[in-house]
């Protein structure tokens, strides 16, 4: 009996958690499904073979990549592998940008969310949005957060990428419309580390919802849509109280994810999310962590003399939003708390979030979202 232990690398960087089918090529016969760890390995019992036809699926415990030029047909390449080997994929005509892009969204998962409830529970850690007793069935279901790309949803070329909260083939749950215009992708790394890890929060968020909830968040969203058009939201442009508070989680995903990769990269766990909210209220270090336009700071001073950014106020400002409850509210009761209420509100305004809140009847945690209010202007 063969045992084969090989590797799976994009451009070097191990594949993480990706599916691996072992197939039988002559028939197109799979013989099993396996899984690679974080460091981009795993092992297939090849009988008396010494080599084996793997499928590598454009699909790790996170997101199920679709190709948005192909119908959003699924992505897979197809090897042969043996003991020892390392499989770096590395060029377009093996699919590279889809496994870079699923191997972006899996970091900023793990960095961000998974230390979150729901996300932090043992069933759900390394599977956001569930698994099955087996990897075969795991794979089978469709149970997952999906991702177009390049997405096709929109021809024209200024609009932008989005997350839909409930798709139509994966059992309701996010879709994620990536584009590759205006701005290509990968053009920089900055570029797809903000983009990925902003449109990351939005899958994750939609994914904690109920399913009523998310058609909810649909049926809004796309009558926004409908009534601006392409016209750009961004952190201190009014827009309204519902895509304010939506667009909120995007800032701090994408905020959250520099922080922990460029400003405090050995930090976890609480110190890690109590070090994130004392730097934007006071040390404002993420101003130097190459996010380029996309940093704008909340406020000025520190401690007793903090204020914020002149104009940086109002329940439909996203970045008032982001500050207030991921920041301010989060460093008085704890990052963890301000993002449970998030979930366990369902909330999709301030008001109803900081109604939610005050029905919990703690009083600590209603002092504190009563100052957040007056200070943000809510």
């Amino acid at each position: 009996m063969a045992i084969i232990t090989a590797f799976i690398t994009e451009n070097g960087n191990a594949l993480h958690r990706t599916f691996v089918e072992h197939i039988f090529k002559p028939t197109n016969t799979s013989l099993g499904f396996y899984r690679t760890d974080d460091n981009g390995s795993f092992t297939i019992d090849g009988g008396l073979a010494n080599r084996v036809d793997i499928r590598i699926h454009a699909r790790n415990s996170v997101v199920k990549m679709l190709d948005g030029e192909n119908l959003n047909l699924p992505v897979a390449i197809e090897r042969r592998v043996g003991n020892g080997d390392n499989i770096n994929i590395t060029t377009s005509g093996e699919r590279e940008s889809f496994f870079r892009l699923q191997n972006v969204i899996i970091d900023v998962y793990d960095r961000v969310w998974r230390q979150f409830l729901p996300y932090s529970r043992a069933h759900r850690s390394e599977y956001p949005a569930g698994k099955k007793n087996t990897h075969r069935e795991t794979f089978a279901s469709n149970q997952r957060i999906e991702l177009s790309f390049p997405d096709r949803f929109n021809p024209q070329t200024i609009s932008r990428s989005w997350v839909e909260p409930a798709g139509l083939l994966n059992a309701s749950l996010p879709l994620m419309h990536i584009r590759n215009t205006p701005t290509e992708v990968f053009s920089t790394p900055e570029h797809a580390w903000s983009l990925l890890a902003h449109e990351t929060g939005h899958a994750m968020h939609f994914t904690a919802l109920s399913l009523q909830k998310r058609i909810e968040i649909e049926v809004d969203y796309a009558a926004y849509i409908a009534n601006v058009g392409n016209t750009p939201h961004d952190f201190d442009v009014a827009s309204t109280p519902f895509v304010a508070f939506i667009e909120a989680i995007g800032i701090f995903s994408e905020r959250f994810f520099y922080f922990t990769v460029f400003v405090s990269p050995a930090l976890r766990g609480r110190a890690l999310q109590r070090a994130f909210t004392n730097d934007e209220l006071n040390e404002r270090n993420l101003r130097n962590q190459n996010m380029g336009s996309e940093y704008k700071p909340i406020g000025t001073g520190s401690g007793n003399t903090f204020a914020p950014t002149s104009g940086l106020r109002g329940s439909n400002m996203e970045g008032a939003v982001y500050a207030a409850i991921y920041v301010d509210f989060a460093q008085r009761v704890g990052l963890s708390t301000a993002i449970n209420y998030i979930f366990n509100s369902q909330a999709t305004t301030f008001d109803e979030y900081r109604s939610h809140i005050i029905g919990r009847n703690i009083a600590e945690h209603t002092t504190a979202i009563n100052a957040v209010r007056r200070r943000w202007g809510m």
